[in-house]
């Protein structure tokens, strides 16, 4: 299957602030790895550090290297310039607010079509239907609808579902999901989750789900790591932390979530 993704001994902080201490895990072509931690542990900083979005105070070490036509990319040593070839291209993010990541003052589909041609050179014509096509394909019935909506016309759902199919409009190898499913209900949560797993065995790309909500992994990745106090203290299949967890810390999140 190969390596998409390596981490390796990261560290990451500000001044005398350490968040990440030595952080190492990988992440296969074609899977799907879930990242959990509590609020503060320094996961969103952790996705930010891959395409070097991070705080100008920030200091970071260690290497993250990605995995492209099997050339090993230390993404931590690129040019902001190398960056942005690979980032919105090959690897692509989505957020927590997808409403706040959303422009409000242009239309939805506007916002599609300029991922498309820009990062994939379309013109517009064919933007417009790509960017169509991209709706219909995260399930809206009706794409034109939600095409020429402006963010604050749809939904939180709705707003996760845009944000899923303009990641998807870039044909990523890897898709960074940061609590996409956050502040959203139950039945949406699922729904969502239920979409990206569909879409990744449809596309094959790979998937960091990254969520301090332990219930939500179960059934959606195959593995999974513990982040507590900047370190990863547990990691490897779900199934088998599920049922077998290693720290005290684990099952601790075990026991809060489904009360045993």
């Amino acid at each position: 299957m190969g390596v998409i993704l390596e981490v390796k001994d990261l560290r990451l902080g500000f001044s005398k602030k350490p968040v990440l201490e030595g952080v190492s895990f990988n992440i296969n072509k074609g899977e799907v790895f879930s990242l959990v931690g509590e609020s503060g542990e320094g996961k969103t900083l952790l996705c930010l550090s891959f395409t070097k979005l991070l705080p100008k105070d920030a200091y970071y070490s260690g290497e993250v290297n990605f995995y492209l036509s099997d050339k090993k990319i230390n993404l931590l040593n690129l040019s902001g310039e190398e960056l942005r070839k690979i980032r919105g291209t090959k690897i692509s993010y989505i957020f927590q607010e997808s409403l706040a990541s959303l422009n409000p003052f242009l239309r939805i589909g506007y916002q599609i079509d300029e991922v498309l041609i820009y990062h994939k050179k379309f013109s517009k014509k064919p933007a417009y239907l790509k960017s169509l096509e991209l709706l219909k394909s995260v399930g809206f019935k009706n794409p034109q609808r939600i095409y020429l909506s402006f963010p604050h016309q749809i939904s939180g759902g709705e707003a996760q579902r845009v944000m899923i199919a303009m990641a998807l409009a870039s044909e990523p190898c890897l898709l960074i999901c940061d609590e996409p499913t956050s502040n959203l209900d139950l039945t949406v949560q699922l729904q969502i989750l239920k979409l990206l797993k569909a879409k990744q065995e449809e596309l094959g790309f790979s998937i960091l789900f990254v969520t301090h909500d332990l219930s939500l992994v179960e059934k959606f990745s195959k593995k999974l790591a513990i982040l507590h106090r900047g370190r990863i203290i547990e990691e490897g299949e779900t199934e088998n932390i599920f049922r077998n967890p290693q720290t005290e810390y684990t099952r601790q999140l075990l026991n809060s979530v489904f009360k045993l």
